[in-house]
């Protein structure tokens, strides 16, 4: 069940302890213990506490520029004020753990473009810090946001600590870390302090106000929940009315939360989410029907609703498992010379699985189309008949293999992997579904580059490349830039699905005992490994090829920075923004090899000649995002229906460079060459992960089947 944070403050006599901060996003994760108290001194103040333990003081930002981007306030505590809900204005107190604090009047939420907020004074901090317990108070007089209330107001509390993710409140916050005045505790007068929460999406405030709130911590929904959420999908044709708005705003927010918990990314340029104009991001979605909702206008708060719902139903990922048809017989067993052709039907289709060994302690088991890397039958088979199927060696594995669909793969010592007719669906072009038993202490390792957590037990994984900075920048550790479908269990197996098409991996989160891997698109094609892990990825690397070994100084220690550090330097020369961080480190008798030179200097000749005969190489950056314009200066005497360039179904250009295509190697070099003949030893291979669906590229694949690839062929040119 989802967790909502504090809804409702009253301010008696006695200060209101407020009882716990969460994570913004409804992320369940350790977090620091903070405390918080609002208290109100009659006609003159408001004053709010705030303590938390500092574990680790050695920790604090540097203090450079003013207000909310000063990086000192990256470890802080602040409070959020709107002085009524008729109010457009918000007012914005923060104070750093150096003491250093600021306070801010914003006209309006978002500002309008060119605004900016105005500073407060008037206002008072106290901090008091001692062995690592730090506590804070704001003394606001009431005076400096425009006198006491005389309703009810907003209030919002915070604790800020980048370096672990921590942006929490007992408000449940969006993860963008956007100022929400939609969500602030309504406050008001009483005889007694009280914190309330109240449950539910859609709920009715003291003072009659509609509230649309998201919950502070999210919850997995259940199978039966998905299947709700699917059969509200369904129904979106049909417009909100006010007596539908409460279950679809409802069943809307645990559509959202259903999606950021399996690592979709609602950042318009993380590769998933779009906005047109006249629709929404989520939360600003849920800021106009709550705005609307104040305003007491319904109708209003059902067309945003039915905006963004569209919206979804576009942009969203699977929300039910597909349907499969289920296997329960292999018809025939056919035994050549190194394989084992498996015949079978599908809904009157016939399907041939081909199973054989191409690497020692390895068996691989696909149907026709097969998925990128194509390893053939090495290893000899030896087989044997029996009553019901056949019994395949191949080296030190066997394969026992059973007409009433079975496959068992032991080695000399026990049953490494298995798969019955319960454990396997097929659709033949669309997807499959595997079902893999899990023991009670069995642990599961892989899929990609993971922020979350090592062991994946227990979770759900949706194997998709994000230009996941939001994730990591905001805590959504679900997301991930390298995803590989390739894990290990402690079962004694790994297993590589040969598909680059995207991939869902349930690791017994709705089922316990069951790992659920659905696969899009029609490649069934595994690679199972049953030997230990360190010899699995010998075989994982040379069947997908292994790294250049880089030279020795690679190793060595290297400087740097983005674009933003060297270009808004206090220099205002980004090359002699780079020579001066040289010239420090030289000072300081601190040796490097290299200088990531991100940006418009790592192009200028003059940190080449500085820096080249110190022995210091600079490396630079590059964006797989090169439009019509830049390919046309790169290769004046191509014709623009033959540059190298991405284009979706109906033409239209996507600008990402076409790596498919034969001309892609003749537009990196017309890139590359100045960078080469200055003197450049390397680069950081940015971005490539934004390939939408819809999109051919030159050798007939499209996007859906290509999001996941185009790295490979980007990092290999």
């Amino acid at each position: 069940m989802s967790e909502y944070g504090v809804s409702v403050l009253v301010l008696g006599s006695e200060p209101c302890e407020l009882p716990r901060f969460y994570c913004a996003g409804g992320e369940d994760a350790p977090t620091t213990e903070v405390g918080a108290s609002v208290e109100c001194n009659g006609d003159r103040e408001l004053i709010v506490t705030i303590s938390y333990l500092d574990d680790n003081p050695r920790y604090q930002p540097v203090s450079r520029g003013e207000g909310v981007d000063n990086p000192a306030f990256q470890h802080s505590v602040a409070v959020q004020i709107r002085p009524s809900w008729d109010a457009t204005t918000v007012y914005y107190f923060a104070l750093a753990a150096n003491g250093e604090h600021f306070g801010l009047r914003y006209a309006s939420v978002p500002l309008t473009d060119g605004e900016k907020p105005e500073p407060v004074a008037g206002y008072r901090t106290r901090q008091d810090v001692m062995d690592g317990d730090c506590l804070n108070a704001f003394i606001i007089p009431w005076s400096v946001i425009g006198g006491k209330p005389e309703g009810v107001f907003g209030l919002n509390v915070l604790y800020t600590r980048a370096q672990s993710s921590e942006y929490l409140s007992p408000v449940a916050l969006d993860h963008t870390r956007e100022i929400a005045p939609d969500l602030f505790m309504e406050v008001s007068f009483g005889e007694e302090s009280e914190a309330v929460t109240l449950e539910g999406t859609l709920v009715t405030l003291p003072s009659g106000v509609r509230r649309w709130q998201r919950p502070a911590v999210l919850a997995w929904p259940t199978d039966e929940e998905r299947k709700i959420i699917a059969t509200f999908q369904a129904s979106l044709r049909e417009p909100t009315t006010p007596a539908t708005l409460g279950r679809r705003v409802y069943l809307c927010q645990r559509w959202l939360d259903l999606l950021v918990l399996e690592g979709f990314s609602f950042h318009t340029e993380g590769g998933c989410w779009t906005v047109k104009e006249g629709e929404y991001r989520p939360e600003q979605a849920r800021m106009a029907v709550n705005e609307a909702l104040r305003k007491g206008d319904v109708t209003e708060a059902c067309r945003v609703l039915d905006v963004f719902l569209g919206q979804l139903d576009r942009e969203s990922w699977p929300i039910t498992e597909p349907y499969c048809w289920q296997v329960d017989e292999i018809s025939n067993i056919t035994c050549l010379e190194r394989e084992v052709l498996l015949t079978m039907r599908v809904q009157n289709e016939k399907v041939v699985l081909h199973l054989f060994s191409p690497f020692p302690n390895c068996i691989r088991l696909h149907a026709d189309p097969v998925g990128f890397f194509d390893a053939r039958p090495s290893v000899p088979l030896i087989y044997t008949h029996v009553e019901d199927g056949v019994n395949a060696q191949f080296g030190d594995l066997t394969v026992e293999i059973r007409h009433d669909w079975s496959i068992t793969v032991k080695d000399s010592e026990r049953i490494r992997w298995q798969l019955t007719d319960v454990d396997f669906a097929f659709s033949g072009h669309r997807s499959y579904l595997l079902r893999l038993p899990l023991a009670d202490n069995e642990a599961i390792y892989g899929f990609g580059e993971r922020f979350d957590a090592v062991n994946q037990r227990g979770r759900v994984i949706t194997v998709h490349d994000l230009d996941a900075w939001e994730g990591t920048i905001y805590g959504l550790r679900n997301q991930q830039y390298k995803p590989i479908q390739l894990f290990h269990s402690t079962a004694g197996y790994t297993l590589f699905l040969n598909s680059t098409y995207r991939l869902r991996a349930d690791v017994g989160q709705g089922q316990p005992g069951r790992l659920r891997l659905t696969q899009g698109g029609p490649i069934f094609d595994l690679y199972l490994w049953a030997c230990e892990p360190l010899e699995a990825l010998k075989g994982y690397t040379e069947l997908t090829g292994r790294p250049v070994l880089p030279p020795k100084w690679v190793f060595e220690p290297w400087m740097g920075g983005g674009w933003g550090r060297w270009k808004h330097g206090p220099l205002g020369d980004a090359t002699a923004e780079m020579l001066n961080v040289v010239k420090h480190f030289e000072e300081l008798d601190i040796p490097h090899a290299a200088i990531y030179a991100e940006g418009e200097g790592s192009s200028n000749p003059r940190l080449f000649t500085a820096l080249l005969p110190k022995g210091i190489r600079p490396l630079t950056w590059m964006n797989s995002h090169m439009g019509l314009k830049q390919q046309r200066e790169l290769l004046p005497e191509v014709p623009e229906d033959e540059l190298p360039i991405v284009r979706r179904e109906d033409g239209r250009v996507f600008p990402y460079v076409d790596f498919t295509h034969p001309r892609a190697m003749d537009l990196l070099w017309a890139y590359w060459q100045w960078y080469l003949d200055l003197g450049i030893a390397g680069t950081m291979v940015d971005f490539g992960d934004l390939v939408p669906d819809d999109v051919v590229f030159h050798d007939g694949r499209r996007g859906e089947q290509m999001h996941n690839l185009y790295a490979y062929d980007y990092h290999r040119l």
